[in-house]
């Protein structure tokens, strides 16, 4: 009987609390002015992204946050420059406006953006915050900044993860790493034209002419498309991406010093390719773009080199010979020893290798006089001789 009369009252209470939390949240909802919070959550997004953010629709539910129809544009710095925008079509967070009021900001999330899906998990603690990331299927012509770096239209499917641990300081000490993956890459698309400014002769109407009209680009297969981005300290290290195919070769190398906000990050990449023979039999546009760019970007291993710099957001595409690949620390030995022709050090008792220490030799404990003493003793002694013969001798009276 008693243990019946426990039951019912702890039946009792748990509906009060239950009826009470339920009452608690119905009046939340119906007098929270969310209009606020959505303000506060486009703040906040517009100044970690470094975009201007709207949110069309922001649902609120018991353990989740979901933003839908979101726009990034960006903020151009020049009058006539055009922004770029790119939209997210939803954002679900796994977490509630409770948990992150009270301080606790580990989340998770799902957004489906750029024809794909991007989901990951947030956690903050006292010294750095741990973003991990995993992408399925996002695509190439998609993603902002793609066309900074690449101005021909590129088809293809992007996956890959990693994970970034950020410090108090902000991206420029961060470390982490991502792998990244671009199957059946399609660069060009048989229409567009590759606009060589940078080639023009301006003393030569025809070249001037040529560059701004620009020449057709068809469409070039790179295959797999692979590589890892290691961060360490900051800067973000473009590892082994590598393309191969019946089309050619490429290679992309290099790094990117990461700022806050991103799009302040300083980009020093270096992109090298060739055509195959069988791709250059079929497009003849192929041997133009070659022959425009040889006096400035082909290379001595029959590749053509092109230097991607500057800052993210204003990105600086011009060829060039050589470039970070071509003087990268390599496992073994200094930067630029595999390719170099410089003999090796000859030196004494060791005919390769480091430089040996010089034995101390020991000091003589009987040193013969030098010059300068010997000298001083024989001007001495011939004064006193003079000085014995000028002097008279005393005779005994």
């Amino acid at each position: 009987m008693l243990i019946k009369n426990i039951g019912i009252k702890l039946l009792k209470y748990s509906g009060y609390s239950l009826f009470g939390s339920f009452i608690f949240f119905l009046t939340f909802w119906m007098f929270m002015d969310w209009s606020l919070i959505k303000e506060r959550v486009e703040r906040e997004l517009s100044k970690v992204s470094g975009y201007t953010v709207t949110i069309g629709d922001f649902n609120l539910g018991i353990g989740s946050i979901t933003l839908k129809d979101m726009l990034f544009i960006s903020n151009p710095e020049k009058p006539d420059e055009k922004p770029t925008r790119f939209k997210v079509s939803s954002l679900e967070i796994n977490s509630s406006i409770m948990k992150l009021a009270s301080g606790n900001q580990n989340l998770s999330f799902i957004m489906k953006a750029m024809g794909g899906s991007v989901s990951g998990s947030y956690s903050q603690q006292e010294e750095e915050k741990l973003f991990s990331i995993k992408i399925s299927s996002v695509k190439v012509s998609e993603i902002p900044g793609m066309k900074s770096f690449i101005t021909l239209p590129m088809v293809g499917k992007i996956s890959g993860g990693g994970e970034i641990k950020i410090p108090k300081v902000g991206f420029r000490r961060s470390n982490g790493k991502f792998d990244i993956t671009c199957a059946n890459c399609i660069i060009g698309d048989g229409k567009t034209k590759v606009k060589a400014t940078f080639l023009a002769n301006p003393k030569n109407k025809a070249s001037s002419k040529w560059s701004a009209e620009g020449v057709t680009f068809p469409p070039m297969n790179l295959g797999k498309f692979a590589g890892n981005i290691e961060i360490k300290t900051g800067t973000a290290h473009f590892n082994d991406f590598i393309a191969s195919s019946k089309d050619g070769e490429a290679e992309l190398g290099g790094n990117i010093k990461l700022r806050d906000p991103l799009k302040n990050s300083m980009a020093d990449l270096y992109f090298k390719f060739k055509f195959s023979d069988e791709a250059k039999k079929k497009n003849d546009s192929l041997e133009a773009i070659e022959l425009s760019l040889y006096q400035k970007g082909k290379r001595a291993d029959g590749y053509f080199g092109i230097v991607i710099n500057g800052l993210v957001s204003k990105i600086i595409i011009k060829p060039q010979k050589t470039g970070i690949l071509d003087y990268k620390r390599p496992k073994n030995g200094r930067p630029g020893a595999k390719n170099s022709m410089r003999p090796p050090i000859m030196r004494p008792g060791n005919m390769i290798g480091p430089k040996q220490k010089t034995p101390r030799v020991p000091r003589n404990p009987n040193p013969r006089p030098s010059m300068l003493t010997n000298g001083i003793k024989g001007l001495k002694k011939s004064l006193n001789s003079k000085i014995n013969v000028m002097t008279p001798k005393m005779e005994d009276k």
